[in-house]
């Protein structure tokens, strides 16, 4: 007899994936309900040129600075970040000379200046012209940052958030130094959201469910232990008076009531041989019963 064995699934929630292309500026015109255009939290000047702009046969945020000087411009998204929020955009770096940098601040709960690439007093990230992917991820305490060159390299990077699930804005844009041109263009703004569809655990009430389950489980199996003993117990018991009453039989005499039986036994089914208990019987044509011991 087999123990009896429950199996309990516990499914994950899979989250659902909310994806928005917030902007790519087909447009020509800046959306001012999605974006602001905002100088560096130092103050520094904006550059000569910015705005949409047509490059290549694609409406874009151009950012152009065509004369060494310190200067930068960001555009800044109309709305906040969180936990399961993640942002990516393409970036063109068409020219550059001295400093510059693709660059982002984030502010709201916490301040950090993130380099993204460029040359900063060194190569940050990386230095090359052409077009760029950036994907940015808010987890409860990180910031995941992904960076895809012009030429594949990507770049792994991971920063630490001090507030579980806070509330971030960003600023994104480019920036010359004080001997640094620059030509750079942003496109294909997408938000992605992680959410549960309104649906939460609680925790505790799930683990002391388990906990429960798993005792109801244990005292089952120990029931299922103890029939099983029985049921070996009363095996044993009919397999023993089994043998019993066979040795029995096989003992009897020639003359006692075994042969009546399987003679009995032939006749009922028509057999005209047959041999058990120790004894060979067959049917004559006088149709009597002869039975003799093996």
């Amino acid at each position: 007899m087999k123990k009896l064995t429950i199996l309990f699934f516990v499914f994950l929630l899979i989250p659902f994936v909310s994806a928005e292309l917030y902007d790519d500026f087909e447009s020509g015109e800046l959306d001012t309900n999605l974006w602001e255009v905002r100088q560096d939290t130092e103050g520094q000047p904006l550059m000569n040129e910015y705005g949409i702009r047509q490059e290549d046969g694609n409406y874009v945020f151009h950012t152009n600075q065509n004369e060494t000087a310190n200067r930068r411009v960001y555009l800044f998204p109309k709305r906040n970040f969180t936990t399961g929020d993640s942002i990516e955009y393409d970036t063109n770096l068409v020219s550059k000379e001295g400093h510059y940098g693709n660059m982002i601040l984030l502010t709201g709960d916490q301040y950090i200046r993130i380099g993204i690439f460029g040359y900063n007093n060194g190569v940050q990230g990386y230095d090359e012209l052409g077009s760029s992917h950036i994907k940015m991820s808010f987890e409860e305490n990180e910031l995941k940052l992904r960076r895809e060159s012009p030429s594949g390299q990507v770049l792994l990077d991971t920063l630490q958030l001090n507030n579980p699930n806070g509330n971030y804005e960003l600023y994104i844009g480019s920036f010359s130094g004080h001997n640094g041109i620059v030509h750079m263009d942003f496109d294909n703004f997408e938000f992605n959201r992680f959410f549960f569809n309104n649906f939460t655990i609680n925790l505790n009430d799930f683990e002391e469910r388990i906990s429960a389950l798993e005792e109801q489980v244990e005292e089952l199996n120990e029931r299922a232990t103890l029939l099983e003993s029985l049921y070996n117990g009363l095996q044993e018991s009919l397999n023993n008076f089994m043998n019993e009453t066979v040795n029995y039989l096989t003992f009897l005499s020639k003359s006692a009531k075994k042969g009546g039986m399987i003679c009995k036994y032939m006749k009922e089914n028509n057999l005209n041989n047959y041999t058990s208990l120790g004894l060979q019987c067959e049917i004559t044509r006088l149709n009597r019963c002869r039975c003799e011991e093996v």
